[in-house]
């Protein structure tokens, strides 16, 4: 099991915190023990955007409001959508840390122009009020800063937009916290220094007087509806057919690259009670048109025909494309910068950068091979003992570099080497992460912070090459994704599938557009649990009851999923080494020797379908998905839970193919904390696509002695003894 590096947080009550705060003097609240002024770094720093912290502009906080304060009769307040979604938790953008980041898009409507930009705010209760502050930046222009103190409750800033600051559709917003914590300094309650923005009540203010409305109108709503947690309703007035069903699949595409993979909830029935329509006709004058419901819901309808899409791409283009990772070039020493890392000077006690590179799709070793990282960095001299800079590759920490010994000293290619393997095929992260204790820890940190460490990016990486194998599974869905390379389709189009589809469809494209005529294309196709025959598995037997047993609500199985789990036991369907060897019983257990035949039959010879039985029993979820065919690598089939919560399950697919969570094997199952589990297939061998050569072929051998270890040592061991035999008869014969 993969060892992963984690930082122990803090845990304490804000009521606890709250208390301690009553109770302290304002005095001591305003007085922050001055940390030891730091030199400054002298390695060059690259002339990059740099953020600026701590502007005399101050907005201060109007009185809370409730969310129905905010709303009109005849407009809502909506339209921010966060870029990065791993920033958004539960409708929320919560900007975490010392000096936090966050960005967004705000969608302005040109037919009603705002004045104001409306922030419904919450912070932790280990912010200190006094000295935190959220400073608002629209298209790079500051707006002021927000005073952090609302914690009890969400307070909502009023902030006026100056005239002309707006663009009509997409505009840039971004959110730059100063957070200090009001009892304790130091990189351990990084995580409890956090500010949410609550976008159901954040955005600006639309209204409209009359039937007709803008696309940002549309726009805005669909938002709203996907914070709120209401179905966009879809319909089509000539009924769902396979062609209608893959083009509303299109409609929601193009509307997720807009919205920056916010996911949304579909509902495929005219009569759902939602904050927006989407209705597909056949023949209209204008491909795209909007209005209003009699019920005042606003509505777009679509021209079911390639024009339809193509207005639609041209109302809503893409917000932000995704950036995928550099190609890293092996076996030379490539500059960090090339992969797009700047020099860094570090101030905050937290701090982490993860650096995405990409290795191509066939690179795979196996040896002993170690990649070196040349690092050039410096810490400065007035330092805690305690501190260090960690590098984890892929989430395993490879060194760690204390404070101590090398405070105030310029490292320039400090040797960093780690094994090979930790590496694999697509996208691969180098972490840097730095903890700088408090002094003291129990008082609140200096307001100014100095740097204490600086990377340059002249440091360089050296990977190992490997020769170009083939080994399938779901790693595509990670790998190669764009526009044209990724197709969502059902094999049976009906409600319900639809229901599920659409919200994977709003954000699974993420990459940028290729030709159409791009090939190969990675499929994610949706199977009905009944389907599930339908679903090319190569010689491997899928159980359709360890599926449904998978995939049946824990809470109402649960006694059944514990039966099955004894009977696998019990028929000898757990690989296990104990049970296998010396039986479940092993008073009527069959004979010793028959269990060890038993037990290195199948560590010798896998079998999938029993492993994947097996495997199947443990695991409980709400999606599944399968690639198990050969004939057909980058086809990934998708079954889910009825009554699944769809936006859940594109959330998670979300997670593969953004890079945040990729995922390796040929079975993998989604469960109810959206975490993926994976199984893979041993018996599936790689497949070389080039030639056998005098330099590959030492790489050659270890990636096909590995795929096979046991039947490797075993053909070892036979050469040992045959040559052994030789050499006693060599010698016995020499003798006579």
């Amino acid at each position: 099991m993969t060892t992963r590096t984690t930082f122990r947080r803090h845990v304490v009550s804000a009521a606890a915190a709250l208390v301690c705060a009553a109770t302290l003097p304002a005095q001591a609240q305003e007085a922050a023990v001055q940390e030891p002024s730091a030199p400054f770094i002298r390695l060059p720093l690259a002339q990059g955007t740099q953020l600026s912290f701590g502007r005399d502009k101050t907005i201060e906080s109007v009185a809370v409001s409730t969310p129905d304060k905010l709303s009109t009769s005849l407009g809502f307040v909506s339209g921010i959508v966060p870029r990065n979604a791993s920033q958004l938790r539960d409708g929320r953008l919560r900007v975490v840390g010392e000096r936090g980041v966050a960005y967004a898009t705000l969608t302005a409507d040109p037919v009603n122009v705002p004045e104001k930009l409306i922030l419904s705010i919450r912070s932790s209760a280990f912010v200190l009020p006094d000295r935190s502050a959220l400073e608002v930046f629209v298209n790079d222009t500051s707006l002021g800063r927000v005073r952090l103190d609302s914690i009890a409750q969400a307070g909502v800033a009023e902030i006026a937009l100056p005239q002309g600051i707006l663009n009509q559709g997409a505009n840039q917003v971004r959110f730059e916290a100063t957070q200090f914590n009001r009892v304790y300094c130091g990189s351990g309650w990084h995580f409890d220094l956090w500010t949410d923005i609550e976008l159901q009540n954040s955005g600006v203010q639309f209204t409209t007087n009359t039937g007709s409305i803008s696309p940002e109108f549309f726009l805005g709503a669909m938002i709203r509806s996907a914070f709120e947690n209401n179905a966009v309703a879809v319909s089509s007035d000539a009924g769902w057919t396979p062609q209608t069903g893959d083009f509303v699949l299109s409609v929601a595409n193009r509307l997720g690259r807009h919205l920056g993979q916010l996911p949304l909830r579909f509902d495929p029935a005219s009569t759902v009670d939602a904050g927006a329509k989407i209705l597909l006709r056949d023949a209209m004058s204008v491909p795209v048109q909007f209005g209003l419901t009699e019920n005042g819901t606003a509505q777009m309808l679509v021209e079911r025909s390639p024009g339809g899409l193509q207005a639609l791409s041209d109302l809503f283009p893409p917000v932000a494309e995704a950036s995928q990772p550099a190609q890293l070039a092996t076996d030379t020493r490539a500059p960090l910068s090339t992969l797009g890392m700047q020099d860094v000077s570090v101030e905050t006690h937290f701090w982490r950068k993860d650096l995405s590179f990409s290795l191509p799709q066939g690179w795979n070793v196996s040896a002993a091979k170690r990649a070196e990282l040349l690092l050039n960095y410096q810490y400065s001299e007035a330092l805690p003992e305690t501190g260090a800079l960690w590098i984890a590759v892929n989430g395993e920490t490879v060194r760690m570099l204390p404070f101590s010994n090398r405070r105030g000293k310029i490292e320039e290619g400090l040797p960093v080497r780690f094994y090979a393997t930790l590496l694999k095929p697509g996208r691969n992260v180098i972490s840097f992460i730095a903890q700088r204790p408090g002094q003291p820890a129990d008082a609140p940190c200096a307001q100014e912070l100095s740097p204490y460490l600086s990377i340059s990016a002249t440091s360089t990486l050296d990977v190992p090459s490997s020769p170009d194998v083939f080994i399938g599974g779901l790693s595509y869905l990670s790998d190669d994704l764009s526009e044209n390379a990724l197709e969502v389709t059902s094999l049976t189009v009906v409600e319900g599938q639809l229901t599920t589809l659409l919200p994977a469809a709003t954000i699974l494209p993420l990459g940028p557009m290729k030709p159409a005529d791009a090939s190969p294309a990675t499929m994610l196709r949706t199977v009905p649990l009944d389907k599930l025959s339908t679903i090319p598995t190569g010689n491997i037997h899928v159980s359709m009851d360890a599926v449904t047993s998978t995939l049946s609500d824990p809470k109402k199985d649960a006694t059944e999923r514990a039966v099955r789990r004894s009977q696998s036991v019990q028929t000898g369907t757990e690989v296990g080494f104990v049970e296998r060897l010396f039986g479940a019983d092993p008073v009527g257990s069959a004979s010793y020797i028959e269990n060890i035949r038993d037990w290195l039959m199948s560590v010798t010879f896998a079998d999938p379908s029993r492993e994947l039985r097996t495997w199947l029993a443990s695991q409980s979820g709400i999606a599944m998905l399968i690639q198990l065919d050969p004939a057909t690598p980058q086809t990934v089939y998708m079954v889910t839970r009825s009554e699944a919560d769809a936006p859940a399950i594109a959330v998670g697919l979300r997670s593969i193919v953004s890079g945040a969570n990729p995922i390796d094997g040929h079975v993998a199952v989604l469960d109810e904390n959206l975490e993926w589990t994976a199984w893979t297939d041993r018996s599936r061998m790689p497949v070389l696509q080039e030639p056998v050569t005098a330099a590959n072929v030492y790489g050659v051998f270890t990636v096909l002695s590995s795929a096979r270890p046991l039947q490797f040592t075993g053909i070892l061991l036979l050469l040992v003894v045959v040559s052994g035999l030789f050499a006693w008869r060599a010698l016995n014969g020499g003798k006579r």
